[in-house]
């Protein structure tokens, strides 16, 4: 949520950055720093934590998507068979 916020801000910084002649540096942090100072930096930290105890009570797997987007991606399958004496 948090940097989905940050990427929507973040072209309208830089904009009016370089119209008011601001140097780079600071323009490129200025929508991190609102973030960090909205509400939206503690509800993200919070949805961290209660999310896997959500999904726990929930009787959800572990599993979830934590980066979409594109690229080549791999993954390793484990199954751990049990065996009744």
């Amino acid at each position: 949520m948090s940097e989905r916020y940050s990427r929507s801000l973040q072209p309208t910084a830089t904009a009016l950055g370089h119209a008011l002649g601001l140097s780079q540096d600071s323009t490129k942090i200025f929508a991190e720093e609102v973030v960090r100072g909205s509400s939206a930096a503690p509800l993200a930290q919070l949805a961290a934590i209660l999310a896997p105890k959500l999904r726990l009570a929930a009787g959800l797997d572990s599993w979830q998507i934590i980066s979409p987007g594109s690229g080549r991606r791999s993954a390793v399958m484990i199954f751990i068979l049990s065996h009744d004496a």
